[in-house]
């Protein structure tokens, strides 16, 4: 897979803090088994700061704007913070799951031959 959301997610906050950082790709369909050391349930992005491991992209983003200086991307309003949670959850999760359904079905057009290549 050449595009992952959770990852691309705290990419946006690594570059929006501007933070040094060295990025690891593996392959998501056949995840090394070192990777599962550092991360038991397998999910990206994974990151790891002086030793300590943190995974699950919201988590990892959160802690991310937390810790390094700078602008703070997330608000300390709690009902402010409250309706960007439920925003991000429902787009989080619809829009992941409606990205790859049309992934797919991009795939099968190219399969079928209903489509030359994808249109971008």
């Amino acid at each position: 897979m050449k595009f992952c959301p959770y990852v691309q997610r705290l990419k946006l906050v690594l570059a929006a803090k501007g933070i040094a950082h060295e990025t690891i790709n593996i392959n998501l369909l056949s995840k090394p088994k070192w990777y599962f050391t550092k991360n038991p349930m397998g999910k990206v992005p994974t990151i790891e700061i002086d030793d300590i491991v943190i995974y699950e992209s919201d988590i990892v983003s959160e802690y991310v704007d937390a810790v390094y200086p700078g602008r703070k991307l997330c608000t300390t309003d709690a009902l402010k913070s409250a309706k960007e949670k439920m925003f991000l959850g429902y787009w989080g999760n619809n829009g992941v799951v409606n990205y790859y359904k049309y992934g797919r079905a991009l795939k099968l057009m190219i399969r079928k031959r209903k489509l030359h290549s994808v249109p971008w």
